[in-house]
């Protein structure tokens, strides 16, 4: 009577431990959805399966009832495939909106990418590739030649993922696009009428390539370089640069 009078609570509570345990699971995906984005760690996964086999353990002697049995099997099943269905599908919209970016598809891969960092079932569990999605909805905004929302995207990257390697990432991206920006500020008023090298129009074009990450503007200005006045070595180095531009698209 007395070892039953102690273990009866200590049975008690891990199962109300364990059923919390997986219950928290369900509760954080919902507060993802609420933010906006999917958490940073797999914890909730790990505590989630801790859970369920702590109470597989606690029950196991009263699994031998079919009614006992039916609940547990549904109840598992429904975890299972829930987060089996969910990871399956996340990652789906990189691969698509990898090919309209490479093929110059810019305002379709920029939709596409986003689908992958919005789309609501995405958002219940972690999300690796809402990391990559965000990273490149501001290349895609560069190459759209919208800075401005570029700089909002790296902005966002780098407060949402604080402390992991996206948000680095997007700081340093961040300090090249400003720089760029006040680089190519006055294009094209500065365009050269020398017949020598436009050295100021080369460097504009190799900051909207590099560093503004925005390819369409820098083949509009290799090209303005090639029809230019200049020695057969200017254009050279323009069509090198074009012809690299080309293949990437």
């Amino acid at each position: 009577m007395k070892y039953s009078s102690i273990i009866l609570p200590i049975r008690w509570g891990l199962t109300f431990v364990a059923i919390c345990s997986i219950l928290q699971f369900f509760v954080v995906g919902g507060i993802n959805l609420i933010r906006g984005y999917s958490i940073g760690t797999y914890l909730t996964h790990k505590i989630l399966l801790a859970g369920v086999v702590v109470l597989i353990v606690l029950s196991f002697k009263y699994l031998k009832k079919p009614a006992i049995f039916l609940c547990y099997s549904l109840t598992g099943s429904f975890i299972i495939i829930y987060i089996s269905l969910i990871g399956i599908h996340q990652g789906r919209y990189i691969e698509e909106a990898e090919r309209y970016y490479n093929t110059g598809q810019y305002q379709k891969a920029l939709l596409t990418y986003k689908k992958e960092a919005q789309t609501w079932y995405h958002l219940l569990r972690y999300n690796y590739n809402e990391r990559i999605a965000m990273n490149m909805i501001a290349k895609t905004y560069c190459q759209l030649r919208d800075f401005d929302s570029a700089r909002d995207t790296y902005n966002l990257i780098t407060d949402r993922y604080a402390g992991e390697f996206y948000a680095g990432r997007a700081q340093e991206r961040l300090v090249k696009l400003e720089e760029g920006l006040k680089i190519v500020t006055y294009y094209p008023d500065q365009v050269p009428e020398t017949k020598g090298f436009p050295s100021d129009l080369y460097n504009i074009a190799r900051t909207y390539q590099y560093d503004l990450n925005c390819h369409t503007k820098a083949l509009e200005i290799y090209k303005k370089i090639v029809e230019m006045d200049i020695d057969e070595k200017g254009k050279k180095l323009a069509r090198n640069q074009i012809e690299k531009l080309t293949e990437l698209q």
